[in-house]
């Protein structure tokens, strides 16, 4: 059984603890909310609770309203919440989702607020170590390996966490209760405070103290300049905003993070948010061998390459999740890395806006945000205003919120760490596929259905106040998943309720063929390669299907193979009759990709696929993979061909081989350089 039914109850000693709160409106800042009870040594009984209990006491009590921090205002507020909007037409809406704000983080925190055990890696532009960072300094993570024990700690369950309070951050080398600062340390970054960048500058020594290739990685590292400082040298400013998005201090009076209590690695991959592939998959690596538990990454690359791929199943198979940013061109654009397999790809969902005198009516707080992108990879929209850049720190913290969940019931007793295929237990307590299904399965649908038959609904017309009677209307969702929300608004207070009930649902995961694979009808059937399993669950069953289009309605979709099993299942799943899906797309699957009328149209030949697993407990999981089917009568076979790279540089002509006939030259971001002969194009 995965369950353990126990008796654990939330403490009476809430009722202090929030009494307390209402009346002076304040905690202590880190962990948040404090320890009520601590525990003076590591062998002192009495009902206390030691500060590495994080189930005991790092959530916040049921309340109506919801206890929130003090930070927890302005914009954060409606993002953050499941307060309404106080419009009753909002407010009374199904299609509105009653007027809730945001993505009820609010209520999720009555859950967990997050454990220091989680830790966040943020690969980005770095940090802005020589400005002040109030709500982050003691947030980063810090490496013990590389690292003296703080001097006079006599801390025997943890040395370097010398003031007891569960977390080895700076703070455990300042001047504290009991405590004098630590002689070694001081400011010598000069920013004015403490902080991980003073620790590089004082403990460096140049030698690999803890045998992982990287000396005196202390917090974090460099893999654009290739250093053990994470700073922000150019001041870009973008990864230290993200940092704030997924894990800024609670109750100190300046911003909050939706995972509050989770630590951050800092990991340098660019100097903005446009980066090098390879510098970003030597992150991925880097981040989960130093004990990351989500990648963070709200990046666009320049290129792509197999490394990076092989980098992100590196990260899914020890069951780090990898949280992408769909990029912001308002386009159904491909944006590596979100591109990649197994990543969860977000994007932005957010208010009316209201400008210059002009407010767009309906007062709605799910309009699709006008930078952020959009398409068939989308896994769920988050409620946030700076595009998907914001979404993607946001939702980050999320699935740390989710992971602190699954440690505090692994805690309790009520759930085990993940059952591996072969029945033995890993040492991480969910597997990447398993966030991504809690993710996407506890989303809020956002459904605008404009499909005609139904005729238009409420509010799909927007109408904007100016004289000139200008009218838009919203983007076409329908009920479901659609590619403009996803699964829909993510909701972290029922992911997170999922996985303190252990309702964890099912895996499912299409591995071939790639996202947005031209496949050509000559091919005459195109395997699926993927993986079906429900390893907290006695059986589950499975259907692959597959339909014409985008965001097919459900009635569209055709079975291709189906299953019974009881245990999980790898390879070749079925394979799809591609004579039979071309009679089905109704513009055929040749010529341009453009409509009847000439305009653009770059879903004309898209066919979804679509894998579904239900377990013995009624509970879902479900994978999607967008191909193109299209045949181009002037290519030669075999051609395309899938080198797993880009060419990153132009393509030429050179007689290589010395027989009077050029060969055709390609060169990628694999640093490999690809020869092609002969009218069929094969590798020499």
């Amino acid at each position: 059984m995965e369950i353990v039914r126990g008796a654990w109850r939330p403490r009476r000693w809430w009722g202090v603890l929030l009494s307390s709160f209402l009346a002076t409106g304040v905690y202590a800042e880190f962990p948040y909310p404090p320890n009520p009870r601590p525990c003076r040594d590591s062998a002192e009984g009495n009902g206390c609770i030691q500060a590495q209990d994080y189930a005991s006491y790092l959530f916040l009590p049921e309340s109506d309203p919801p206890t929130v921090p003090n930070d927890f205002t302005g914009g954060t507020a409606w993002k953050l919440g499941s307060s309404k909007t106080g419009n009753p037409d909002i407010d009374t809406s199904p299609q509105e989702l009653f007027g809730v704000t945001g993505a009820s983080v609010d209520l999720a925190w009555q859950i967990t607020t997050g454990r220091p055990d989680v830790v966040i890696a943020v690969l980005d532009s770095g940090i802005r170590w020589h400005r002040r960072l109030p709500d982050l300094v003691a947030k980063f993570y810090l490496n013990r390996g590389e690292l003296p024990v703080p001097e006079g700690s006599q801390n025997t369950y943890d040395r370097w966490d010398r003031n007891g309070d569960g977390v080895f951050n700076v703070r455990d080398y300042e001047a504290s209760e009991g405590f004098a600062a630590d002689s070694r340390v001081r400011d010598a970054n000069g920013n004015g405070m403490l902080d991980p960048e003073d620790l590089i500058f004082l403990f460096s020594d140049g030698v690999d103290d803890d045998g992982n290739g990287f000396p005196d990685d202390i917090s974090g590292w460099d893999f654009f300049e290739d250093d053990n400082d994470p700073l922000d040298e150019v001041d870009y400013g973008h990864g230290t905003g993200e940092a704030h998005d997924s894990g800024a201090e609670a109750n100190n009076g300046g911003s909050v993070g939706t995972c509050p209590n989770c630590m951050l690695l800092m990991v340098r991959v660019g100097d903005s948010f446009i980066a090098e592939v390879n510098a970003f998959a030597r992150g991925v690596l880097f981040a989960v061998d130093s004990g990351a538990m989500v990648i963070q990454e709200a990046l666009g690359t320049l290129n792509q390459s197999s490394f990076a791929q092989a980098a992100i199943d590196y990260a899914y198979r020890r069951g780090v999740v990898v949280i992408a940013s769909a990029a912001d061109e308002e386009s159904s654009h491909h944006n590596y890395p979100a591109a990649y397999a197994r990543t969860v790809v977000v994007n932005s969902v957010t208010r009316y806006a209201a400008i210059g005198g002009v407010t767009m009516s309906p007062p709605s707080y799910l309009y699709l945000n006008g930078c952020t992108n959009y398409g068939p990879h989308i896994a769920v929209a988050v409620p946030s205003t700076s595009c998907s850049s914001e979404a993607t720190g946001l939702s980050a913290g999320m699935a740390g919120l989710v992971y602190s969940a699954a440690r505090n019931a692994i805690d309790r007793g009520r759930l085990t760490t993940y059952r591996q295929d072969d029945g033995s237990f890993a040492p991480f307590p969910l597997s990447a596929n398993e966030v991504k299904q809690i993710l996407t399965m506890s989303a809020d649908d956002i459904d605008f259905d404009a499909r005609p038959e139904l005729g238009l609904p409420q509010n799909y017309r927007i109408d904007f106040a100016l004289p000139q009677d200008i009218r838009s209307e919203r983007f076409p969702s329908i009920a479901g998943f659609d590619q403009y929300f996803g699964y829909g608004r993510i909701n972290a207070r029922r992911a997170v309720e999922r996985v303190r009930d252990g309702q964890i649902p099912p895996e499912a995961s299409i591995e071939s063929p790639a996202w947005f694979t031209l496949v050509s009808p000559s091919q005459r059937v195109l395997p699926v390669i993927g993986r079906v399993a429900a390893n907290r669950a006695a059986s589950f069953s499975w259907v692959l299907e597959v339909a014409p289009g985008v965001q097919p309605r459900e009635d569209q979709f055709a079975p291709v193979a189906s299953g019974e099993e009881e245990r999980a299942r790898a390879g070749t799943l079925g394979e799809i009759s591609l004579a039979e899906l071309a009679e089905r797309m109704p513009y055929g699957v040749t010529g341009p990709a453009t409509d009847a009328s000439g305009r653009p149209d770059p879903e004309r030949f898209t066919v979804t696929l679509r894998l579904r697993v239900r377990d013995d407990r009624g509970r879902v999981g479900e994978d999607r993979r967008a191909v193109f089917l299209h045949h181009d009568p002037d290519a030669l076979f075999p051609t395309p061909y899938r080198l797993g790279s880009d060419g990153a540089s132009p393509p030429v002509f050179a007689d290589i081989t010395g027989d009077g006939i050029d060969e055709l030259i390609v060169a990628t971001s694999d640093g490999l350089v690809h020869a092609f002969m002969g009218r069929d194009l094969q590798e020499s």
